[in-house]
């Protein structure tokens, strides 16, 4: 772990900015610490004066979840690629900062209390200001509280470099910006970690979506990212979403798009874009430019509102627009479309559609959960009246869409 590069022998000192918590100025409570350390240290130190806190049923020590090594990897190799920095700060406690029985075996005056010094420097304005030291003893370990996975990637990171890139600069600098809790109590520890997991909500999915669409247009970076990781088709799924929402006239206004307000929506803009992966990552469509594409897309919509206009023009009573009818009649397009390929169709033209599917969704029937029979356009009649909630888990997805596949002309040489 880079221990050649560092030097445990030597006490650390840091220069910091302190933050008095909100939290502990008019608390009743006095024995938790009241001061937080604001700095940077550089990787290499950080890795050796370091340590999460992993919990152990056995021990019961520790209480954090061990490192997702995916989660690790994925940011180490970021790191490695110069793609990302790490801002966002390590948040540790320096348990026993005010325990001077714990270091009363030292004999070096640098390894006991106090270990924040303070000291006055003279601005450029002539002003004073207090310029505070914070001295991590020799072979103490700093408590992770938050940043454990940062932690792991920026080790696993230098550690390739080192082996693989020994001359790259950020062997020589690379500052971590950290949060040290002074003093605070392994309990208070423990809640400090449950407040920041527990209140800390990932980005909602449109949302990302919003944000990863936005950035490929104004980014290559991150448009070329997206490529080697093979998700470049949901930018274009974000392009015919929008499409949709904007001109087709059983699709506007009812695409859930970011932050916008439920309204007369009737799905989420990730269950579109999911839903639209098959088609997206299709041969018969790749090759097609995006124009034709939006046509393609438009057009077979326009039928399936042919086939069924009491379910696209009320769409909340039926579920041929919601997720399930969505993902099912999104993935059956690239089997329809070499139908049309074959037959030298034109996938542009909403009749064309018709022909091939009219006859599959009239036909396609079930038992209701009232037992009764239901076929066509009743079958997606949300609820009990109609039968394809039956098929809403992803196995049923599946077996919906074979049964739909089944049921097209057959292809012939």
């Amino acid at each position: 772990m880079l221990r050649e590069t560092t030097n445990l022998q030597n006490p650390l000192k840091i220069q910091v900015t302190l933050m008095t918590l909100p939290s502990k100025i008019s608390s009743a409570d006095q024995s938790e610490a009241s001061l937080v350390a604001l700095g940077v240290i550089d990787a290499k130190e950080l890795i050796d004066r370091a340590e999460p806190e992993v919990v152990s049923h056995d021990s019961g020590d520790g209480y954090q979840r061990a490192p997702s090594q995916r989660r690790v990897k994925d940011l180490t190799d970021k790191l490695i690629k110069n793609e990302v920095d790490i801002i966002q700060p390590i948040t540790m406690n320096f348990r026993h900062f005010n325990d001077a029985d714990y270091f009363s075996k030292s004999n070096d005056p640098e390894s006991v209390p106090p270990f924040l010094h303070t000291t006055q420097a003279t601005l450029l304005d002539g002003t004073s200001a207090d310029i505070h030291q914070l001295i991590i003893p020799r072979g103490y370990k700093l408590k992770i509280i938050d940043g454990s996975h940062r932690y792991r990637a920026i080790c696993e990171c230098l550690e390739l470099l080192q082996r693989t890139a020994p001359d790259d600069p950020r062997l020589q600098n690379f500052d971590v910006p950290v949060t040290i809790e002074l003093g605070t109590s392994f309990q208070e520890e423990v809640n400090r970690f449950l407040q920041i997991n527990q209140n800390a909500k990932p980005v909602p999915i449109n949302h990302a979506l919003e944000l990863s669409y936005r950035l490929s247009q104004a980014d290559p970076r991150h448009k070329e990212n997206l490529e080697r990781t093979g998700k470049d088709w949901s930018v274009r799924a974000y392009d015919i979403a929008n499409y949709l929402s904007d001109n087709h006239d059983h699709w506007k206004g009812r695409i859930r798009f970011a932050e916008q307000a439920k309204g007369a929506t009737i799905l989420n803009l990730s269950s579109v874009v999911n839903s639209l992966k098959p088609i997206i990552t299709n041969d018969n469509f790749l090759i097609r430019g995006e124009t034709y594409q939006n046509s393609i897309i438009s057009s077979y919509w326009d039928a399936i509102g042919d086939i069924y206009p009491e379910a696209l023009g009320d769409p909340q009573k039926y579920v041929v627009q919601k997720a399930l009818g969505v993902t099912v009649f999104h993935r059956l397009l690239p089997t329809v479309l070499a139908h049309m390929v074959n037959k030298g169709m034109d996938p542009t033209k909403s009749s064309d559609y018709k022909a091939i599917l009219n006859d599959p969704l009239n036909c396609l029937n079930d038992l209701n959960a009232e037992g009764d029979e239901v076929a066509g356009e009743e079958f997606w009649v949300s609820g009990s009246k109609g039968a394809a909630g039956g098929f809403s888990s992803e196995a049923g997805r599946r077996i919906l869409l074979v049964r739909l596949q089944k049921a097209l002309p057959r292809i012939t040489a």
